[in-house]
């Protein structure tokens, strides 16, 4: 089985008729994947609701999932710090007789779009950014027809698009296209965001329609639901890594192995309840048996988390320190929770598809009491979950940092990764002393306390946890002028250990 996007299929004979036409039908769960990605992700949108005042109608995409339960709070105020990070997210669409509005952070003016333009007609998107290498993007209306796409057959509007200039190395915008189905939105698209803001350094995006459900129509491929993330059974086998990083450089940094070996599973509409056997490999080379341990997974808290769109963001619940697997709400107050585009990966040894999903948290969480987000400092979380092996990484910071890692597993009979584990593994790590000057930094930083002639790489994480810069060890400074003010981490990746300091870019 291979990965591919359906051809197209055009009968041009066909005229479209002006009716219909949404970009994004109402209530449509529109699976897209990133088809400019070796690795291929997924992204889904969903707009559900909708305000309507005079011509105007205002569209906005998953305020299901972003606002989950809500937790009581009908009226939520403040803006979570996650909302900073996110790139080529669609947040909401305005309507204005005939036109569809975007409005970007990266511009003053706005990308738009006329879904019911004819055969000819163009119009030419301007954006204020003065980091493109040019400023107008012209679309035009270039052909109707019908195309059959994911099983179903509908009348479509294939758009062209011209720049009005180049920038060196960069594939031009004009080699890709949109088109628009009348009855089920866009199949293909480039982020709109991208239209307002094209630096020489980065490179078009296409997104590419996969999958779709409305209403009773299904086609092509189906994210799972939060249920299809938990489906171990007794027999099954997984082995774990445990990476403890104290606070203080004085305290021993310490790797430990775990076995597990799942003796009971019970699901329920609104619970996943796994019972198994542990075996312990300390760092101290000493081993422990624990019998009947318990993972709880509740759904209904999981379900906007784990149904979250792309770069969007829900509120759910906590994964509460030392509990692995246990998702409880930390302090009594729910998360909130970023989702990243999900992994969409073929893998042989099932020969099905597998969607990975990490999930993160930067501090921000919901006050219950007073309905309004607010923001915590040192606290931190990140977990890992695909609809096959279930959660396969956790990662908590709390002063502390913790990162539990599925090295390996056993599933219905089917063997990838590191099953033995443990034996000769368990260990102390002598902890390298990094540190990161000047911290907060606004043009460069020096790496401080690595031993002379040590090598190794260093990667530095945004505050999703998205990998945003990385290269060989260095003694010179790192220029960090071109990332956006937050909160940064820098791993360091020696020959026998891994390190990791923050900083803050003013």
């Amino acid at each position: 089985m291979r990965l591919f996007i359906l051809p197209l299929l055009f009968v041009f004979s066909f005229t479209a008729n002006a009716q219909n036409w949404d970009l994004f039908p109402l209530n449509q769960k529109s699976v897209y994947v990133d088809s400019t990605q070796a690795l291929l992700s997924t992204e889904q949108h969903v707009v559900d609701s909708i305000r309507i005042s005079g011509n105007v109608r205002t569209l906005y995409f998953d305020q299901e999932s972003s606002s989950g339960s809500a937790y009581g709070c009908e009226g939520i105020t403040g803006v979570p710090q996650q909302w900073a990070f996110n790139s080529y997210i669609i947040d909401s669409l305005v309507e204005v007789s005939d036109t569809v509005y975007f409005q970007s952070t990266f511009s003053t003016t706005p990308f738009y779009f006329l879904p019911q333009a004819s055969v000819g007609q163009s119009w030419s998107v301007i954006s204020s950014s003065f980091a493109n290498g040019y400023n107008t993007i012209t679309i035009t209306c270039a052909m109707a027809g019908v195309q059959t796409f994911l099983g179903l057959t509908d009348s479509v509007k294939v758009f062209s698009l011209l720049p009005n200039g180049n920038s060196p190395g960069q594939l031009p915008i004009s080699n890709q296209h949109i088109v628009l189905s009348k009855n089920y939105g866009l199949l293909s698209y480039v982020p709109f965001d991208q239209f307002m803001y094209h630096p020489a350094n980065s490179q078009f995006q296409t997104r590419e329609l996969v999958g779709l459900q409305i209403g009773a129509i299904t086609a092509g491929y189906q994210r799972p639901v939060v249920s299809g993330y938990f489906h171990l059974s007794p027999g099954d086998l997984r082995s774990w890594e445990l990476h403890f990083m104290p606070a203080w450089i004085i305290e021993p940094e310490t790797l430990e192995y775990m076995k597990d070996s799942i003796t009971g599973a019970v699901s329920t509409s609104d619970s996943v309840v796994y019972t198994f056997d542990r075996t312990f490999y300390h760092y101290d080379q000493s081993v422990s048996f624990h019998e009947g341990l318990t993972e709880r997974y509740w759904l209904p808290d999981l379900k906007a988390m784990l149904e979250a769109p792309g770069y969007g963001i829900a509120i759910g619940a906590g994964l509460q320190y030392n509990s692995f697997g246990i998702f409880e709400p930390v302090y009594g107050q729910p998360l909130v929770w970023t989702a990243t585009p999900h992994e969409w990966i073929y893998e042989p040894l099932l020969e099905a598809t597998v969607e990975h999903l990490s999930l993160y948290y930067s501090g921000s969480f919901l006050d219950t009491a007073q309905c309004q987000f607010l923001e915590a400092s040192d606290l931190a979380a990140q977990v890992d979950v695909d609809n096959w092996a279930g959660v396969t990484r956790k990662y908590l910071y709390n002063i502390n940092e913790t990162t539990q890692t599925l090295l390996g597993f056993r599933i219905n009979g089917i063997v990838k990764g590191l099953l033995t584990v443990g034996v000769n593994q368990a260990r102390i790590i002598n902890r390298t002393a990094l540190t990161i000057q000047p911290n907060p930094a606004k043009e460069s930083i020096t790496l401080q306390g690595i031993p002379h002639g040590t090598t190794g790489l260093f990667t530095v994480y945004d505050g999703l946890g998205r990998e945003v810069m990385s290269g060989s060890l260095a003694t010179s400074p790192v220029s960090v002028g071109g990332l956006q003010p937050g909160l940064y981490v820098v791993q360091l990746r020696l020959q026998d250990r891994t390190t990791t300091a923050r900083f803050v870019k003013e």
